[in-house]
């Protein structure tokens, strides 16, 4: 065989042409690979863009998350405290009409509806006054006739404003207005438990009129009226410095509806008003010349507002909070517990 030098064969047409090619495909090659690697180092670019605006916005959202919750953190710590603020002012509240109520309710425990052992004397008054109606004039007329209870101030005992037990109010021969009503209230409540059905029946100002008490008694200048209700409670007003108690018939439920937070002058106005120290006379309200009075038809007191409304089982004052009562503030500790 003979060989020949590279000279002799890069000098051959066909072999140049081979050469060419290949640098041809070499240099295209080359450049797609370059054009390639653009398009590569673009996407990465795009993709680091991306990422970059990703973590951007994770950055935000984590931001926003961390004050979302340095609020809520706040607004709980907020609601924690005023919480707490609220069940000490509640507290304090609480314990200061719990100490003012005290003696009225341990007082009720015992005398509410004439149930105690020792009051056969005051349950055979309220029934002598059961006829066809329960007569209110008679058993005021017999606590007074009777039972020899008249009005007795408490500072003569050399104590400020408290309710006595029954036997005491008997002992003692009377009472102050609130014992007095609160008395008349326990044997109204007892005539009406054992005479369900019975209408209450007092009487009204009618000059020339006659009303007979207990067979052989007389009212002058007064005639009977039926009242629509036989709910009974105690109610007191201001009256200038002083106070004084009578007692409201209602036909719905009076404390009931103030702890609902109705307008307690109107539930109160819309019962009928009696005076147990002038026979459980039938009573008027009025508002003349800017002042309200009270009255039985003939004479007049001032009045400035109401102020306590008792009843068989529960208490209401109005306070510096507007109306509140007894059992108001239990159930309110109750919510704020989240025990309901």
């Amino acid at each position: 065989m003979v060989t020949r030098p590279a000279e002799a064969l890069l000098s051959t047409p066909k072999k140049w042409l081979i050469v060419l090619m290949v640098i041809f495909y070499t240099l295209t090659f080359v450049e797609w690979f370059n054009f390639r690697l653009g398009e590569t180092a673009t996407s990465f670019r795009n993709v680091t863009d991306h990422l970059r605006a990703g973590n951007l916005e994770l950055a935000g959202e984590v931001a926003r998350l961390r004050q979302n919750l340095t609020v809520l953190e706040a607004v709980f710590t907020g609601t924690i405290l005023q919480q707490e603020g609220a069940l000490a002012q509640l507290r304090t509240e609480f314990q200061d009409m719990e100490t003012q109520l005290e003696r009225y309710f341990a007082w009720f425990e015992a005398n509410a509806n004439l149930a105690g052992e020792g009051q056969e004397d005051i349950r055979m008054v309220a029934d002598a006054c059961v006829t066809t109606r329960l007569e209110l004039p008679c058993v005021a007329y017999k606590n007074e006739d009777v039972l020899g209870l008249g009005y007795l101030p408490d500072t003569s005992l050399g104590k400020y404003d408290f309710i006595q037990n029954f036997s005491f109010t008997l002992e003692r021969g009377g009472g102050d207005c609130e014992d007095l009503a609160t008395l008349f209230m326990s044997e109204l409540r007892y005539m009406k438990a054992t005479n369900p059905f019975m209408i209450f029946r007092t009487v009204r100002a009618s000059l020339g009129q006659r009303y007979t008490i207990a067979g052989n008694q007389y009212l002058l200048d007064a005639e009977p009226v039926d009242l629509p209700g036989s709910r009974v409670y105690v109610v007191c007003y201001s009256a200038g410095e002083a106070g004084h108690c009578i007692n409201a018939i209602c036909r719905d439920a009076l404390t009931e509806g103030i702890r609902q937070g109705n307008d307690a002058t109107s539930l109160i106005e819309a019962c009928s008003l009696v005076e147990p120290q002038q026979y459980g006379k039938l009573l008027w309200v009025i508002d003349y010349k800017g002042y309200r009075y009270i009255g039985d038809g003939y004479t007049w007191n001032p009045m400035a507002g109401w102020l306590v409304v008792i009843s068989g089982n529960d208490l209401c004052g109005l306070t510096e909070q507007g109306w509140r009562c007894f059992s108001d503030y239990s159930d309110r500790i109750e919510i704020i517990l989240g025990r309901e």
